[in-house]
Formats: C-alpha cells, structure tokens, sequence
C-alpha cells in the first residue's frame, strides 16, 4: 500500500483523455453546454474531456466524492487543532505517537469505531496528512521545549485535562 496518495497532473499521460482536464474546465464545459452555447459532444472535443463524463456529470450520476469519507468534520479538525495548539502552549510538546493516541482515545471515549483504524488507532499516514491539514500544528510539534523552560506543573496538566474532558464530553469533534 503506497504511503501517500497523490493525483496525477493533467496532461501527465501519454495515453487516452484521461485526467487531461481539471475540474476548472469540467465545470466551464458544463457551463457552455447548460447555456446552450456548445452541444456535449462538441464540448467534448473542444476540451477533450470524454463525452459519457459530462453526460454523467449533467445528469447527476456518479456525484459522490472519490475516495473514503473523513474521519471527522472539518469542525472536529479544527477543534483537535485548537486543544493540540493550547497543549503545545503550555509547554507540552507532542509526538506523532502522541496525536495519534488523542485521536484513538477520543474515539473510544465516543464509542466511535472507524473501521480503516486499527484497534481504532489512526496510522502514521493519517497523522501526517492531519498535519499538512494543519500547518500551524506541525510548526508546534516540531518545537521541543526543555522541561524546566516550560514549568509545567501538575496543576497545569490537570487544568488541561479538565479542559479537554469538558470540550470532549460536548461532542464537537464529531
């Protein structure tokens, strides 16, 4: 299983017309073809985009997004986002290891099951792409910061903890 999906450009290919067309111009040729401006099939030629893809796409088939559902809502990222950034501010660095043990143990608190996680664990990969997700996040977990610079206390910790269970409990990561 390669580590990390990627598209392949338009007009990468040697062959057919596959992925030779953004969705920019899908969208264009199907504006053209809605307003009568050009026929489906010239359309098609015009933007070599193969004809049964804007048939399909006009006639709403095959709508859904390639690929698995998310994992959480673009709130719920935003949410984690926010409460690993308040943890990096109090001076407690993370891992990926880390994130990644969060992520499980909030699934579980839910009695959330994803079935791509093992043991509802999210992988490696998932953390990284989280991270590219959240620019701000890998620039805070990358900085250690020494213990004694950080004077973290046990009352800080569980300030932080008490934080986490309330905002947890409410459910927004869902």
């Amino acid at each position: 299983m390669p580590r990390k999906s990627f598209k392949i450009k338009p007009g990468v290919r040697k062959y057919g017309t596959k992925s030779n067309y953004t969705p920019e111009i899908l969208e264009e040729a199907l504006n053209k073809i809605r307003s009568g401006a050009m026929s489906r099939m010239d359309a098609s030629k015009h933007y070599n985009i193969p004809h049964v893809t804007l048939y399909y796409k006009l006639n709403k088939k095959h709508i859904k997004n390639i690929g698995r559902p998310i994992t959480f809502t673009a709130e719920g990222e935003e949410n984690f986002q926010n409460h690993l950034l308040l943890l990096s501010d109090m001076g407690l660095s993370l891992s990926m290891l880390d994130l990644r043990i969060i992520v499980r143990d909030h699934l579980n608190k839910n009695n959330r099951i994803v079935p791509q996680f093992r043991d509802n664990m999210p992988g490696y990969e998932w953390g990284t792409l989280f991270l590219e997700r959240n620019p701000l996040l890998k620039e805070k977990l990358s900085h250690n910061i020494p213990r004694k610079r950080a004077q973290v206390n046990r009352e800080k910790v569980e300030q932080f903890f008490n934080n986490f269970s309330k905002e947890s409990d409410s459910s927004k990561f869902v």
